[in-house]
């Protein structure tokens, strides 16, 4: 008899154990997209950057995940080069993953592709979704390894 309890209590352990573990790979899976082995650079637009002294940028939009949970956004921005931090996580739910920075929540939709150069590349869209009211946005990167 307390075999039997103790074979059904072990098995209900076992199975309240599988989520989590599910969740944290997935977790983990997440990061990896994002971040590589320790971080990646993401363009959504590329940098122009005057030569010479001043060094003004007229336009450069870059989002840098690293896998301790930092993302840096580097922008132009009166024509200089700014950077923004957050920390940030992710989650998943079967079906869809979610990064949350900045107090928001955001949809992640991740591929890998060969780009018409014959160059594997990396895109990555964050989807800011939209209301009724007001429309969805897509901030679409792309990575090269």
């Amino acid at each position: 008899m307390l075999n039997k309890v103790l074979m059904k209590n072990i098995s209900m352990l076992s199975l309240a154990l599988i989520p989590i573990v599910s969740v944290n790979a997935k977790a983990d899976s997440i990061i990896n997209e994002l971040a590589g082995s320790s971080e990646k650079i993401w363009q959504v637009q590329a940098f122009d950057i005057d030569l010479g002294t001043s060094s003004k940028c007229t336009e450069g939009l870059q989002y840098i995940f690293d896998i301790s949970g930092t993302l840096t956004i580097r922008f132009c921005n009166n024509a200089k080069v700014e950077i923004s931090q957050y920390p940030f996580h992710t989650e998943a739910d079967g079906i869809d993953k979610f990064i949350f920075y900045d107090g928001q929540k955001y949809r992640l939709v991740y591929s890998k592709k060969t780009n018409y150069l014959g160059l594997e590349e990396e895109e990555l869209v964050i989807r800011e979704d939209g209301s009724k009211q007001n429309a969805t946005i897509d901030i679409i990167m792309i990575h090269i390894p």
